[in-house]
């Protein structure tokens, strides 16, 4: 069952899911209620965005070891699945093994390239332009989107942030 991989979270309105800064290891998945996504810049609350049902927040925990990069606050009385790096893998080994490498591939790419509005400059170092053709071609293809229709929801959920991700790290010359 593919159940085991994740577990379940309730959080009450106000309460503090995760903070900025803290080291993460769960990425989540709103089933029901909403999350406030703020971010402190010189000692100033900046607000993020609030997301609600079927959104994944935290994703970076998993994909990384870098501490979170903001605060998520439950707003309302918050359900959520909870996905840690081994839940991950054990539920991409679910998956055909195309879409494991195609996964992995997104991963080491979000990873590996800054955003573009980021670069300094438009060097792309040992990320040239093979790895972006390549991610180019991933999220145009029709397979790989059909094979997420078929994954779990937390799954889908977490490719979606990559697809967000990398779409933010291709050069807009290239796209």
């Amino acid at each position: 069952m593919v159940e085991k991989h994740f577990g379940r979270r309730h959080f009450d309105d106000g309460e503090v899911i995760f903070a900025q800064g803290q080291r993460g290891f769960e990425a989540y998945l709103i089933t029901n209620g909403k999350v406030r996504l703020t971010k402190e810049e010189y000692g100033i609350e900046l607000y993020i965005d609030t997301i609600g049902p079927e959104q994944v927040f935290g994703e970076m925990a998993i994909i990384s070891e870098m501490p979170r990069m903001a605060t998520a606050t439950a707003v309302g009385e918050t359900h959520c699945l909870s996905l840690n790096r081994v839940g991950l893998q054990n539920m991409m080994g679910t998956a055909s093994q195309e879409f494991q490498d195609n996964m992995i591939f997104l991963i080491t790419y979000n990873r590996e390239v800054l955003p573009y509005d980021l670069r300094e400059k438009a060097d792309e170092g040992s990320f040239g332009a093979e790895w972006h053709r390549k991610v180019r071609e991933l999220l145009a293809d029709r397979k790989f989107c059909q094979e997420l229709k078929g994954v779990q929801p937390i799954l889908r959920g977490f490719v979606n942030a990559l697809v967000a991700y990398a779409e933010r790290r291709i050069p807009p010359n290239t796209r």
